[in-house]
């Protein structure tokens, strides 16, 4: 027969798994800071490109892109381009509103001086409006 013993109970008698994980909300530690960027474009002539040196990384930091969001104000199959010189970062293809996660923070990263250049193509007939949202984190690096 099995030893019978108590339990001290502790907490309210319910498993707590949160504390492990929270997924939605990224850890952002000492020596960084949330960043993001946001551009807008309003009458995007047909068959244009639009470009904007949104960002450039300061001295002592380094750019860990997260994600973006696209929006266009009508039905079409459109591009954009983020880059930096020497490197595509991203060429995506999206309709209405693209969605858009990088992967780990460190699959796109940005090293101070680097400038990021976004390419807003407008792949409709007529003019739309355009905007743009680019998450990530601000890293300092060194000292």
């Amino acid at each position: 027969m099995a030893e019978v013993f108590t339990v001290e109970q502790r907490g309210i008698g319910r498993p707590d798994y949160t504390p492990a994980f929270i997924t939605s909300k990224p850890v952002v530690v000492e020596g960084q800071d949330d960043w993001n960027v946001t551009i807008t474009k309003d009458d995007l002539a047909p068959g244009t490109v639009y470009s904007e040196a949104a960002y450039t990384v300061p001295e002592g930091y380094r750019l860990n892109l997260g994600g973006l969001i696209i929006t266009c104000s009508g039905s079409c199959i459109q591009k954009l381009i983020l880059y930096t010189p020497g490197k595509i970062l991203g060429d995506y293809l999206y309709d209405m509103r693209g969605d858009i996660v990088f992967g780990p923070l460190s699959s796109k990263t940005m090293l101070a001086g680097q400038v990021l250049t976004v390419y807003i193509y407008n792949n409709d007939s007529v003019a739309r409006d355009f905007s743009l949202s680019i998450l990530g984190v601000l890293e300092r690096v060194g000292a």
